[in-house]
């Protein structure tokens, strides 16, 4: 199995990069791949509407999808789902 994660911005907060790496290292050694890539979090610069922003991001996103696999996308606002869900 392999896991493959895609963000837009690497995360600026400290304890948020340990526990990714930390989870990257857990997983690892259950026998997962795992690998993680970002894409650019675009500024508001003012000259772009916050959609025309968030389109280049969800562009960049889909560049780098394999043709194979799943896709999981998660959403601060989005619905949590159970296991089983």
């Amino acid at each position: 199995m392999k896991i493959r994660v895609l963000c837009v911005g690497k995360p600026r907060d400290e304890t948020l990069r340990l526990l990714h790496d930390r989870y990257a290292d857990r997983i690892a050694k259950m026998g997962v791949r795992y690998e993680s890539a970002w894409v650019p979090e675009l500024p508001d610069t003012g000259r772009s509407s916050r959609e025309e922003l968030l389109r280049r991001e969800a562009q960049g996103l889909l560049e780098r999808l394999k043709e194979r696999g799943t896709v999981v996308a998660l959403h601060a606002g989005g619905k949590q789902l159970t296991s089983e869900e």
